[in-house]
């Protein structure tokens, strides 16, 4: 629920402009617009797509589209024609009409209708001129080219020069690619004999390279290279699979580009849209990674912001306890004699705090679990969305609720922080020796250092791969390990304490050894000042 929170203030409706320009940046693509509208819609997500869509779709601005493609030009005319067909073909199916929807349906890809409808307006009575070449046309998208064949021949002999020599052309195309080599030499030769056509001088050269006459092959393909260098630019994008071809091209097996309809999809074009779109969710899903990095770290340092807040409130109230519920009877505590109302006052803080510090250890052994997965996870995302290797803010919140424990419990037992302090120093370190409240028997200006190598040797070596580092990890432990006997040694030497204190003490050791002594470094942490470093 708070990542959610922290998404929406964060505005997780941000998201929603870069599906907008992942919707406009493939339309973009489909129709052929300019590419420069992809950077516009990439650089203003939200602006950019309502900007493309106004001007590119609506044409709003001067009552005019921006300029496509004439592919793309081509296929918005063959949708908008094709549904007024549609409404004449329920009224009255000529045979000018089905032809004419037949090309529509041919420029739209939709090859299979195109056929049916062709193959109906000749049928119904369509001429050479209406069916032939579309129909022939249809099967070449469908790889049945010796079917063309017939079509074309009976086109291009009523008219040797239909379509403005493309009927020549694709019936050179359709022998070609149907195994009638000899023939469609013959064919191509004419074709450019009439005019020089790209196709057709490459698809020659293929031809002659698979007889073995080179030179001839080599000088058409020349003349492509040295022609294709003179075309205008929209020329050049228009055979430019042809010219790619012809530089390349160097044996009569080699493949050639497949056959398109004017104003219809190119080949390989759903694959560069296909790529396109999904080079557009990429970016989309790595601008959503993004935000919700960013949330998490927003919503990670607003968390640290405020569990700090609430450690120094809490810190404040904890060190007011020593003027509030002051300690008299401080001083040396060698020659203080412990009475059983302030020893039952101690263990009632104990059993109280019991709960808390054992909570505080399973919170701070998650975390580090949490840290050290994410830290060796391969899932960037996983990573990205931690937003860091260690959650100091979740720390910082465990911490000011184990304090928040503390607080209750002393204010509860009207006791302040020196008080615990000397109570512990004289239980814990004086009668049962445990090493981990050995920072009670040393100078304030020890016990910080003793806390931080403590922690560094809990801690141990995590194995990272690195080997240097690694071994920088080990001699900080071990110096840590020897700084911990080095001060063990030092505070052995207060281990005293007064016969009285000893004899009462004595009597209640079983009941004061069920505490856990890993749990009192947390609690010296909570009060004493001199251990605490982060709390100013």
């Amino acid at each position: 629920m708070d990542l959610l929170l922290g998404l929406f203030s964060l505005g997780i409706f941000s998201f929603l402009p870069w599906i907008i320009a992942l919707v406009a940046i493939v339309d973009c693509v489909r129709l052929g617009a300019p590419w420069y509208w992809i950077w516009i819609i990439l650089a203003f997500p939200m602006i950019g797509a309502v900007a493309y869509f106004v001007v590119v779709r609506s044409g709003w601005l001067g009552g005019r589209r921006v300029a496509l493609s004439p592919d793309a030009a081509r296929r918005l005319q063959a949708r908008r024609r094709l549904r007024e067909i549609n409404v004449q073909l329920t009224h009255w199916r000529g045979p000018a009409v089905l032809a004419e929807a037949g090309e529509e349906l041919l420029v739209l890809g939709k090859h299979k209708e195109a056929e049916k409808h062709f193959l109906e307006a000749r049928e119904n009575g369509a001429g050479i001129d209406d069916v032939n070449f579309g129909l022939a046309q249809t099967y070449q998208m469908q790889g049945r080219f010796a079917d063309a064949v017939p079509l074309l021949d009976e086109l291009v002999q009523a008219q040797p020069d239909a379509y403005l020599g493309r009927a020549m052309l694709q019936l050179g195309r359709s022998l070609d690619e149907s195994g009638q080599k000899e023939r469609a030499e013959k064919v191509l030769r004419e074709v450019l004999e009439r005019r020089t056509i790209i196709e057709a001088q490459v698809r020659l050269a293929r031809l002659l390279l698979a007889r073995g006459e080179k030179t001839e092959a080599q000088r058409l393909l020349q003349e492509v290279r040295t022609d294709a260098a003179n075309l205008p630019r929209y020329l050049r994008r228009q055979h430019r699979s042809w010219i790619w071809t012809a530089r390349a091209l160097r044996s009569g097996s080699a493949r050639l580009p497949r056959p398109y309809v004017e104003g219809g999809e190119k080949p390989g074009r759903r694959l560069r849209l296909a790529l396109t779109a999904a080079a557009a969710v990429a970016v989309v899903g790595l601008v959503a990674v993004y935000g919700a990095r960013q949330a998490q770290r927003a919503m990670n340092t607003q968390s640290l912001m405020d569990s700090a807040e609430r450690y120094r409130t809490l810190y404040a109230e904890v060190e007011g306890f020593d003027k509030r519920y002051p300690w008299t009877r401080g001083g040396d505590l060698a020659k203080l004699d412990l009475t059983a109302t302030d020893l039952d006052r101690y263990l009632r803080v104990r059993r109280e705090l019991e709960p808390a510090v054992q909570e505080s250890q399973r919170q701070l052994r998650e975390l580090k679990k949490k840290a050290w997965s994410n830290e060796d996870s391969d899932n960037p995302i996983a990573r990205a969305l931690n937003g860091s290797p260690y959650p100091f803010a979740d720390e910082r919140a465990a911490d000011a609720a184990f304090l928040q424990s503390v607080r209750d419990a002393l204010d509860r037992e009207r006791m302040g922080p020196r008080e615990l302090m000397d109570l512990l120093a004289l239980v814990e370190w004086r009668f049962l020796k445990r090493l981990e409240a050995a920072p009670l028997g040393l100078p304030d200006f020890h016990q910080g250092d003793w806390i931080e190598a403590w922690v560094i040797s809990e801690a141990g070596v995590k194995a990272s791969g690195d080997t240097q580092y690694d071994r920088q990890q080990e001699r900080a432990v071990q110096q840590a390990r020897a700084k911990l006997a080095s001060f063990e040694q030092q505070a052995a030497a207060s281990a005293d304490l007064s016969p009285a204190t000893k004899a009462l003490l004595d009597h209640r050791r079983a009941e004061m050894e069920r505490f856990d002594p890993k749990g009192l470094p947390a609690i010296l942490v909570a009060i004493d000042p001199a251990m605490n470093q982060e709390v100013p």
